[in-house]
């Protein structure tokens, strides 16, 4: 029998959790990703080129691999046509199956019209979307005036159903002064849309694919995008994404029962960042925030946009890690810090109450938080550890404070970008 693993964020996203793949990926047989879409970045340095995939799983890079994009994502196909060629163009695509589930929504372009319209008329309190449609597509979905990727085969069939979406959408386009559009724009772009999918789309339930190959005894990891702080229901309520990010938004994106799932990986950097607007209570500013931010390279890998950079922040680790029942954390970017007395947040104070986990609070409340830090000290270059105990005693004692706050044993620990930059405590495959 072979074991299902979801790889999941334990902060506001970004954390780098290709390097999970980067370091333990030649023991997968099966890459999934299961929500989100071309919003997300994840990062994965092969042969030292980097590579950066928004819809494809990580995975792509292994030959023996089948790669699928899973129920709950949302399909750009022009952005998906562009990555595979870039993926091809760079050598990267190699797997011997990529696939996209017939239940994944596509992203239409009035999808993308409509979300920017919105972030415009929001003005100063924008939510700081990606632009990709995201968000409206996931509402097309919940108003059932979605379309999805299984529907590409029965176009013949939509004529009514696309008068019916018009009727809907084209009066809020044309308030906010866009093109509306015909019913044969809609349907030239899913005409468009078969032609760069059609040879993606399974014909099989992802769902009967998944259990076969672990009942086969083929290991499967679930990559899940962006973090629990983004979670549609159980981040930062507005400032989130449209999607479940927890580690429980893997059955539905997978098609399976949290009975199947083996083991729940989280990552967390050894700082927090967060990209866009919404509270941030650890948040550094200044030189600081700027040194970290350069070392660290935070710049979003779907948009380019500068992250924001705090201390690592305990009230939020203990909340993500709770939600997504970590049974293991993986730290990144440790080094950065070298040089640096670093500070971890242990808990907030509100008024006379004392804070331990973020969602003790209404996100409301979170910008008033006033967070109480420990501080760690400096320690040296820690680029060429690759065991616990050969770290220095500030890193140490940092590294197993966020175990302790994740409650989760550490899998292991990045020191640096290249891949074998690595302390790893264990493998979860054996």
């Amino acid at each position: 029998m072979g074991q299902i693993i979801v790889l999941g964020g334990d902060q506001w996203g970004d954390e780098g959790k290709g390097r999970f793949v980067d370091e333990f990926g030649e023991e997968v047989d099966m890459f999934l990703r299961v929500q989100g879409g071309a919003n997300a970045g994840h990062t994965v340095y092969v042969d030292g080129k980097k590579m950066v995939t928004h819809l494809t799983p990580s995975g792509v890079t292994y030959a023996k691999a089948r790669c699928f994009l899973g129920n709950d994502m949302v399909i750009d196909p022009l952005a998906f046509a562009k990555e595979i060629t870039d993926l091809t163009d760079e050598g990267f695509l190699k797997c011997q199956q990529l696939g996209i589930s017939r239940l994944a929504q596509l992203v239409m372009p009035y999808c993308r019209d409509l979300e920017k319209f919105r972030e415009l008329a929001r003005g100063k309190n924008a939510i700081g979307t990606t632009g990709r449609g995201i968000g409206t597509t996931y509402e097309m979905q919940v108003r059932r005036l979605g379309l999805r990727v299984g529907d590409l085969l029965h176009l013949e069939k939509l004529g009514e159903y696309i008068k019916t979406i018009l009727a809907e959408i084209n009066p809020e386009i044309y308030e906010c002064g866009g093109k509306v559009y015909t019913r044969e724009d809609i349907i030239t772009f899913l005409e468009q849309a078969w032609q760069i999918l059609y040879a993606y789309i399974l014909t099989q339930p992802l769902s009967q694919i998944i259990t076969q190959a672990k009942s086969s005894g083929q290991n499967v990891l679930i990559e899940m995008a962006q973090g629990p702080e983004l979670d549609k229901t159980h981040g930062t309520y507005p400032y989130v994404t449209s999607s479940t990010t927890i580690a429980g938004g893997a059955c539905s994106g997978a098609g399976i029962g949290p009975t199947l799932i083996d083991q729940v990986i989280c990552v967390t950097k050894a700082y927090c960042t967060r990209v866009g607007g919404g509270p941030f209570p650890t948040e550094l500013f200044g030189v600081l925030e700027k040194l970290i931010r350069e070392r660290g390279n935070e710049f979003g890998a779907s948009t380019g946009r500068s992250r924001r950079v705090g201390w690592a922040d305990g009230p939020q680790l203990r909340h993500a890690s709770r939600i997504n029942s970590v049974t293991g954390i993986v730290i990144t970017k440790g080094d950065v810090l070298q040089g640096i007395n670093t500070q971890v947040c242990e808990y907030y104070r509100l008024g006379n109450r004392i804070i331990q986990a973020l969602d003790e609070i209404d996100s409301c409340e979170i910008s008033e938080v006033e967070p109480v830090y420990k501080e760690f000290g400096i320690f040296d270059d820690i680029s060429g550890c690759r065991d616990f105990d050969s770290l220095p005693e500030p890193a140490k004692n940092l590294f197993r404070t966020i175990g302790e706050m994740a409650s989760a044993p550490i899998v292991a620990i990045s020191v640096g970008k290249e891949r074998g930059q690595t302390i790893i405590m264990r493998n979860p495959w054996h």
